[in-house]
């Protein structure tokens, strides 16, 4: 594990913000960026942002009971980090996701910013290629975009079964 002064092999990236959709990431971004953190010699912040919307569920749930999720598989990609010998703290906001990785980068200082981004296939969730989207065009810092596995979403399309009416409308 890294101690403060340690030298880098690459000095321009200490320290890496992984803007990651926790517990539901797809390990692809989070993977490279700890492999990249222990190849440089730099710390990792790991950031995952509750949605504001999240917050607004069809079934209720509490902010302390979605923050407690979040938490837990924050702490296992922390452990992940450590056993590469990589320091990995992490931090969950609230809000905007692209608002909110744009703002921790900046207060945490970080050199580099990784983030997934889900391949064009048709059924992948919109609103995650737009965070992505919006953190590379407003980043003071690199961003390195990992492709990552799409997760299909409750919107995807589904052909009717052989013989069944197509009702349009």
């Amino acid at each position: 594990m890294l101690t403060p002064g340690d030298p880098s092999p690459n000095p321009r990236f200490r320290r890496l913000l992984l803007a990651v959709e926790l517990p539901t990431a797809s390990g692809v971004p989070e993977a490279r960026a700890l492999a990249l953190a222990a190849e440089l010699h730099a710390s990792v912040v790991v950031v995952s942002v509750l949605e504001s919307s999240a917050l607004l569920p069809v079934t209720p749930k509490r902010v302390d009971q979605l923050r407690e999720v979040h938490e837990r598989a924050a702490h296992d990609l922390t452990a992940r980090g450590r056993a590469l010998g990589v320091d990995v703290d992490y931090l969950i906001w609230q809000g905007d996701p692209a608002d909110s990785i744009i703002e921790a980068a900046g207060s945490e200082l970080v050199d580099l910013i990784v983030i997934g981004a889900p391949t064009d296939d048709g059924v992948s969730e919109p609103r995650t290629r737009a965070v992505s989207d919006a953190v590379l065009r407003r980043a003071t810092v690199p961003v390195l975009v990992v492709p990552e596995p799409s997760r299909p979403t409750s919107r995807a399309v589904r052909s009717p079964a052989p013989g069944s009416p197509v009702v349009l409308g």
